[in-house]
C-alpha cells in the first residue's frame, strides 16, 4: 500500500504539476481551490489513492522526463524487461548481494524508465554487504564501449537492506527527472558552490530546486513501489 503523503506534500505536488484533474472516488478534483479544499479533509487512505492517481503526471513532471519519454516512444526498440534480462543487462559493480535489490526495483518502474536506466544512463555500485571496501576503475563502460554518465551508489549494510528497494527507486526517480550530469562534483566543490550561492543571495532559489527534485523523487518512488506490489 502507498504511504499516504502529508496534506502539505500533496499541495506542493499540486503546485509542481499545475493542479491537474484527479478522479478520487465519485469526485473530480481539479484546480487550485478544489485541491486545497479536498486536501484539507482527505483521510490518509484517500491521500494515498490521490498520489497514485498522479502517476502519469509525475512521469512527465520535468522537461527532462518529458524528453526521455518522447525519445522512448519514438524508438522502435523494446527490451524484454524481465528479471533475467535486467540481471544480464544492468551495469552493476561491487557487492553481488545488492544486485537482487536493484533487479527487484527495476521490475517496479515503467518500461521507459527501466530502459533509460539500464540501457542508456546509469550504472550501480554497491558496498557494505559482502565487503567493507573495494577498488576499481573510475570509468564505467557498458558492453558496447559506451560510458555511463550517472552512477547510483548503494549501501548494502544490514541496517539499510529493509529500505534498499525504496532507496533504489528514489535514486532512479532522480535520474529520470533531472539533467544528465557532465561531471561528478566533489564534496569540496559542493561546499564551494554553497558558499558562492550564499554570497550572491541565491540560496533560496537553489534550495527551492532541491526541494522540488526531492519531492518528485519521493512521490515517484512511492507510486512505483505501490504499483510494483500490485
Amino acid at each position: 500500500m502507498t504511504e499516504a503523503p502529508s496534506r502539505g506534500m500533496l499541495l506542493e505536488l499540486g503546485e509542481d504539476l499545475g493542479h491537474p484533474g484527479v478522479q478520487l472516488g465519485s469526485r473530480t478534483i481539479a484546480g487550485v481551490e478544489a485541491w486545497r479544499a479536498a486536501a484539507a479533509v482527505a483521510t490518509p487512505p484517500e491521500r494515498a489513492a490521490w498520489l497514485l492517481r498522479l502517476s502519469e503526471h509525475l512521469l512527465v513532471a520535468t522537461p527532462h522526463a518529458r524528453a526521455r519519454l518522447d525519445a522512448w516512444t519514438r524508438s522502435p526498440i523494446r527490451t524484454p524487461g524481465t528479471a533475467a534480462w535486467i540481471r544480464d543487462s544492468v551495469l552493476f559493480f561491487g557487492d553481488r548481494a545488492v544486485l537482487d535489490y536493484v533487479v527487484a526495483a527495476l521490475l517496479f518502474v515503467p518500461p521507459p524508465v527501466r530502459d533509460f536506466v539500464v540501457v542508456q544512463e546509469c550504472c550501480f555500485e554497491a558496498v557494505g554487504a559482502d565487503s567493507y571496501a573495494w577498488i576499481g576503475s573510475s570509468r564505467k563502460v557498458d558492453r558496447d564501449g559506451r560510458d555511463r554518465p550517472r552512477t547510483i551508489v548503494l549501501s548494502g549494510a544490514a541496517p539499510h537492506l529493509p529500505r534498499l528497494i525504496g532507496a533504489v527507486l528514489h535514486e532512479i526517480s532522480h535520474a529520470w527527472t533531472t539533467p544528465t550530469p557532465s561531471v561528478l562534483v566533489t564534496v569540496q566543490g559542493e561546499e564551494g558552490l554553497r558558499n558562492y550561492l550564499t554570497q550572491q543571495g541565491l540560496t533560496e532559489r537553489f534550495d527551492k530546486q532541491v526541494g522540488l527534485d526531492e519531492r518528485l523523487a519521493r512521490a515517484l518512488a512511492s507510486v512505483w513501489a505501490a504499483q510494483g506490489e500490485e
